[in-house]
């Protein structure tokens, strides 16, 4: 089974890529730290590699035509991020580029990996990573809860139109998990409180296949 994951060179994304490599799964990782991507690539024994800025139109081309090249059968929209703050001490330049990596990139992959599927009359998954701040409204990180509920209930939509011809769209809507996201957004180093977990449960990867195939 061929697995394109977005977001692959740390956090949620790396630990699902280590999954199905573990799982024998050809590996198509996607993410912008390109010197970090190869090295996951390297010890999850990728098929593929593309380094690319989902932020930006020509990052976003790119990915569609490796789709078109390689025809997944399984999608995991992963990349994502966001920042703290209040929205009026938050540039619109900074305001647009989550626009575009959390809500328009995912739109535009599940949509172009569905119809290729759909054409090609093959059965398949895309699986969006969400949030549990999409579930709620989000003061101090508006932007980022609104593009997770947008995900999730798009998501949801989705799955309803596609599912009939073959095409699965989950999504996970994990809580605080213990990845550099806290200290990405922040700025700086945050210490974690509350209940925090880890960055991925080991029946991950068997639970999607179970979906994909249908079997255990």
């Amino acid at each position: 089974m061929k697995v394109f994951i977005t977001g692959a060179s740390s956090g949620i994304g790396e630990a699902v890529a280590r999954l199905f490599a573990s799982r024998h799964a050809q590996l198509i990782l996607c993410g912008r730290d390109q010197g970090r991507l190869e090295r996951v690539a390297r010890e999850t024994c990728a098929r593929r590699v593309v380094s690319a800025d989902l932020s930006q139109e020509a990052g976003q081309e790119e990915v569609l035509k490796v789709l078109r090249e390689e025809l997944p059968e399984l999608i995991i929209n992963n990349a994502g991020f966001g920042f703290y703050g209040e929205t009026l001490h938050v540039s619109w330049e900074e305001q647009k580029r989550l626009i575009e990596v959390n809500m328009l990139a995912p739109l535009r992959i599940a949509s172009e990996g569905a119809r290729l599927l759909i054409e090609s009359k093959r059965r398949g998954t895309i699986v969006n990573i969400s949030s549990l701040a999409g579930e709620y409204p989000t003061p101090g990180m508006s932007l980022y809860g609104a593009s997770k509920a947008f995900l999730t209930h798009l998501s949801e939509a989705l799955d309803t139109e596609w599912a009939p011809q073959g095409v699965r769209v989950l999504v996970s809507c994990p809580g605080m998990v213990r990845t550099s996201f806290a200290t990405r957004a922040a700025g700086q180093e945050v210490e974690l409180g509350g209940v925090v977990y880890d960055v991925c449960g080991q029946g991950c990867a068997a639970d999607l296949e179970t979906d994909q195939t249908g079997e255990e």
